[in-house]
């Protein structure tokens, strides 16, 4: 599940999962991004389920059971912050 941080392998995401410009700014992508991680904290520590006995489909990895989607979630956030840092060491991207 690693893999997913690794950025020399570059992939398009499904149709179906792709971004739809729902937010119109930043600052409402970092809100919501920071909601999700409050609320997905809070569920690690205190959820009392079995995190192997329940189960979703994802598009790429196949059927995952939710700690594996824990993890995930952790590295596609971690996949995310190398791709700004990418685009941010660009000779191009604009200083502040």
């Amino acid at each position: 599940m690693v893999t997913g941080v690794d950025r020399s392998t570059k992939f398009k995401a499904p149709e179906s999962i792709q971004p739809t410009r729902r937010w119109a700014t930043s600052g409402e992508i970092t809100k919501n991004v920071l909601e999700n991680r409050v609320r997905t904290i809070a569920f690690v520590n205190t959820t009392q389920e079995d995190l192997r006995d329940h189960f979703m489909d994802h598009p790429v990895y196949k059927t995952l059971d939710t700690y594996q989607w824990i993890l995930l979630l952790s590295a596609h956030m971690r996949r995310h912050t190398a791709q700004i840092l990418e685009v941010k060491a660009e000779a191009n991207f604009p200083k502040q």
